[in-house]
């Protein structure tokens, strides 16, 4: 069995692309004219009798014969006529139609004060086309309006070329719960981007690890249709099949191909079917159908390829590269001074992070570094309206700044907040702050005057952070019972607002770390794992926000400092201050926030003097 291994994104196109010339067309199909929508002619069609097919009135009023009218004083008398609405036929003997408005009354007798022209308000059997007039091109899409014509033109059935039959075939490789339910999401991503009035579309149930049954159900797929998606299974592990039923029962083209996302992509064919081996998770699948599966569909339809829309933009950090593979960089779009700069989004592994993307790049082979400032071709997720609406700001990946870049995205503002942690942007553009105010006993101050001075804070919100202890026995007051009272604690990894505000209310109070037992040893990944750990007993206290705590009734909060979050802009732009002002007072933002923050002085613009 000959296949090629590993390939090249070059090597893939190009072999993608003689398959795709290759392939024929699709059989053709009679349908009625009332289900043409969305489908494609498969031959040139003329019209099969005028247009329209009878004469009929433009106005509601009478039809006549010019000639018959006779001159009455200033009037003209109507001696013949017939009653008429609009659309209604008017017969050969006719040749006008006299708007009712226009006709006057006397006694029993109709008159016009006008001599009307020939033909006025009439349209003429054939007048807008003629029978055997050519109408559409063989391989015309026919929307709805070409649909209208269609009915109007008295046609009752064309020939199409028949849909196109994909099949998709999801499977399982793990087991999502105690009560072995499944879930699948890449079949429902895929789906959506799949036009149904066009495409037949068959989703198979998630095949489950039996081989037998894995391959009965593509073989029956492969025989029904004209592309075949396996969403998952296509490594090299014990239980990946989808490459040894691939080969059995049909012919490989490649296995696995030197691009991330989407490494593990293999591609066949069986029976007719061109058969699609999917990596089994949401960006891989995404990229793979983007990129590939949706050339296919549309040259089954006959439509043309979707373009990539582009656009040059430099890039505002160091991005490593691989040097074997081509990386596929998603980002996020800026647009300054008429030029657009590119943020890498580090981390891309669900449909969700996806959406958040505005476009990516494609790395070259052979390069470990992309260099800040270099210019790269970006391929448009979104349309460019939405992605000028991008204004960048710093900080930590914190609760609130998430929330904020959340409600401005979902919100659809004139603007819409994205978070980069880069420190080294924070000078250049917005930064949000974190600072904590005081401590429990009052004796600690950290403001926030003397770090933003010269700048334009708009104020966020503030929430309480504290001691979390699930030991009802541990009296609390101050960061100085954590030696005399010889509890365990559990800490979060370094730099986090949580453990550097901690050391630094340690340090305050003249206390050594290694001091308090755990502090350097129960580390754990976020706040939600440590408070985890600490309703297991794993820990006896840990200093938390209490946002996390308040909905778990067996756990005592004891606060200690008042932490802010601010806006600080770096800029004299008034009509940036005011957009990004505008969406910190909006109430519905309150209303979003006012759950886990105190929210009173939220959108309060100051400005430090230096």
């Amino acid at each position: 069995m000959e296949y090629l291994k590993d390939i090249s994104f070059e090597q893939l196109n190009e072999l993608f692309d003689e398959l795709l010339n290759g392939m024929p067309c699709l059989e053709s199909e009679e349908v009625s004219v009332f289900d043409v929508k969305g489908r494609v002619l498969s031959e040139d069609l003329y019209i099969k009798e005028d247009v329209p097919s009878f004469n009929y009135a433009l106005k509601d009023g009478v039809s006549i014969n010019i000639k018959d009218l006779s001159k009455k004083g200033a009037l003209l008398k109507i001696d013949d006529y017939k009653k008429v609405n609009k659309g209604d036929r008017v017969e050969d003997k006719y040749n006008a139609v006299i708007d009712k408005k226009k006709v006057i009354h006397k006694e029993y007798s109709l008159y016009l004060n006008y001599y009307p022209s020939m033909f006025e308000n009439i349209k003429y059997k054939g007048e807008d086309t003629l029978k055997g007039s050519f109408l559409y091109h063989k391989d015309t899409l026919i929307n709805g309006e070409e649909a209208g014509v269609l009915i109007a033109s008295g046609i009752k059935k064309v020939k199409v070329y028949r849909k196109p039959r994909v099949s998709m075939i999801p499977t399982i490789d793990m087991v999502s719960d105690r009560r072995n339910k499944t879930s699948d999401n890449d079949s429902i991503i895929l789906k959506g981007k799949i036009n149904l009035e066009r495409v037949d579309l068959n989703i198979s149930d998630p095949l489950k690890e039996d081989k037998r049954d894995f391959e009965r159900v593509i073989k029956s797929a492969a025989m029904y249709s004209d592309a075949v998606l396996i969403l998952g299974k296509t490594g090299e592990g014990n239980n990946d099949y989808t490459f040894d039923t691939m080969a059995k029962l049909g012919r490989v083209y490649f296995r696995g191909v030197r691009i991330n996302p989407g490494s593990g992509f293999v591609l066949g064919k069986i029976e007719n079917a061109l058969v699609f081996g999917i990596p089994g998770d949401n960006i891989s699948a995404i990229m793979i159908y983007d990129r590939f599966v949706s050339r296919l569909i549309s040259k089954l339809t006959v439509t043309d390829i979707k373009k990539d829309k582009t656009l040059y933009a430099a890039l505002l950090s160091d991005t490593p590269s691989s040097p074997y593979y081509k990386d596929f960089v998603f980002v996020n779009l800026f647009l300054y001074n008429e030029n657009y700069y590119a943020l890498p989004i580090h981390e891309v592994n669900s449909a969700a992070d996806y959406l958040k993307a505005d476009g990516y790049f494609i790395s070259k082979e052979k390069q470990t570094l992309l260099n800040r400032g270099e210019s790269l071709e970006i391929h448009l997720l979104k349309d460019r309206k939405d992605i000028n609406k991008n204004i960048l700001f710093t900080g930590r990946k914190n609760h609130f700044n998430t929330s904020l870049s959340n409600f401005s995205e979902n919100k659809r503002s004139e603007i819409s907040l994205v978070l980069s942690q880069d420190k080294s942007l924070a000078e250049s553009y917005i930064e949000s702050r974190e600072y904590f105010l005081k401590d429990f006993e009052n004796k600690f101050d950290y403001f926030k005057e003397e770090l933003n001075k010269g700048k334009v804070i708009i104020e966020g919100a503030s929430e309480r952070y504290g001691f979390a202890t699930n030991k009802k026995y541990l009296e609390i007051v101050s960061v100085t019972d954590l030696v005399s009272k010889d509890v365990k604690i559990g800490n979060l990894p370094r730099n986090t607002f949580s453990r550097s505000s901690l050391e630094k209310l340690l340090k305050a109070k003249n206390i050594n770390h290694s001091d308090i037992k755990g502090f350097g040893e129960n580390i754990y990944k976020n706040e939600k794992v440590l408070l985890s750990a600490l309703l297991e007993d794993k820990i006896d206290i840990c200093f938390i926000s209490e946002r996390e705590v308040k909905n778990h009734k067996s756990i005592k909060f004891i606060p200690i400092i008042v932490k802010e979050n601010d806006f600080i802009i770096n800029c004299e732009d008034k009509a940036l201050i005011d957009m990004i002002q505008s969406i910190f007072t909006d109430e519905s933002l309150k209303g979003f926030l006012s759950e886990d923050y105190d929210t009173e002085n939220l959108g309060k613009i100051s400005r430090i003097e230096r």
